[in-house]
């Protein structure tokens, strides 16, 4: 008998190519391996056209720059993750604070954190959605349209 094996093939950029995962899966999937803080969660099972592949700049710390304008966000996490989505991808995306940014710190409202896209390396960030949840400093942003670009966490308040 013979069998075909796929697997997810994607195209990360250099300097995003840090700890690399894929979220894909015909049946069963649900949780994804962590890239440095960040983590995807799907309630239904992928198809085999349809998963996304990611990885991080392995940096730390936080920054004040690039942040959205007409925004009221004091910093971000310097940590950025790209992503390089095929199909299809709707996903709870999850950030450990400590993980992501080595910074030990006690979240205030999820409504105070913001996941930032940006479509381009070179782009600027923009607000794609509010968080809805948090577990100690695991912040939560339920069903994400994931898209390919680069995504951060950002806080309006200094706990980040």
């Amino acid at each position: 008998m013979d069998y075909i094996i796929r697997a997810p093939i994607g195209n990360l950029e250099n300097s995003y190519k840090y700890k690399p995962y894929a979220l894909w899966k015909k049946t069963g999937t649900s949780n994804s391996r962590g890239s440095n803080g960040l983590s995807l969660n799907v309630s239904v099972s992928l198809t085999e056209s349809n998963y996304v592949i990611y990885g991080n700049n392995n940096t730390t710390g936080t920054s004040t720059t690039n942040l959205p304008s007409g925004e009221s966000l004091q910093k971000r996490s310097s940590r950025i993750w790209q992503f390089d989505e095929v199909g299809n991808v709707t996903s709870n995306i999850k950030i450990d604070i400590s993980s992501a940014t080595n910074n030990s710190v006690t979240p205030a409202s999820a409504s105070n954190y913001k996941l930032l896209y940006k479509s381009c390396d070179g782009c600027d960030f923009s607000v794609y959605a509010t968080a809805s949840s948090n577990s100690g400093d695991v912040i939560t942003f339920t069903n994400v349209t994931i898209k390919d670009g680069f995504y951060s966490i950002g806080s309006t308040d200094t706990n980040l």
